[in-house]
């Protein structure tokens, strides 16, 4: 069961989610889209939205509003968004971004932790050279060269985060640091 504290994809505001999760910018549904228009589609179809389970109608207006992509928008687009008649593009956008799963994305996240975790412990292994045999170090050697070789790897994998972040507290502060760095 996903985390009720955690997100994905969480707009933070003022900045592009494009450049907050680099991962977007290789989504083609998401390539011509504002960061406005981008926002809106996250709040109106992320599983992860706080609104996705308000009636569509009321889930449209405060897409709207917390996006602000009503501003941008003439009465009479606005009055079909609320409708649900979206251009093609938010349509594609918004069906591409239903299909994200934060709960496995959340279990990925935490795997690679644990992964990560597992070949620090191997790297930072001590053994006596004296004590073993010729065999028993040349296995060690690999073993850890292919570890020490794994592990930017995986810090990369880390800290792209599976697009996930803590959602903000009561105050809306937002804090990104996620399992990966709270629980080592």
């Amino acid at each position: 069961m996903m985390d009720s504290n955690s997100n994905v994809f969480l707009p933070i505001q003022g900045m592009d989610m494009r450049s907050e999760y680099p991962e977007l910018s290789d989504i083609e549904q998401f390539k011509s889209l504002s960061n406005t228009k981008l926002i809106f589609v996250w709040y109106q179809a992320c599983q992860a939205s706080p609104l996705l389970y308000l009636e569509k109608r009321t889930r449209c207006q405060q897409a709207l509003k917390l996006s602000k992509l009503e501003k941008e928008l003439s009465a009479e687009e606005h009055g079909r968004y609320i409708q649900g008649d979206y251009p093609e593009g938010i349509t594609v956008a918004l069906k591409r971004m239903a299909a994200f799963n934060p709960e496995a994305r959340m279990i990925a996240n935490l795997s690679v932790k644990n992964v990560f975790n597992q070949y620090t412990k191997i790297a930072a292994m001590e053994i006596d050279p004296a004590q073993q045999n010729a065999e028993t170090m040349m296995q060690y050697v690999n073993l850890t060269s292919k570890v020490t070789a794994e592990l930017p790897k995986l810090i990369s994998t880390m800290e792209h985060r599976f697009s996930t972040a803590k959602k903000s507290d009561t105050e809306g502060n937002v804090n990104l640091m996620d399992n990966v760095i709270e629980e080592q």
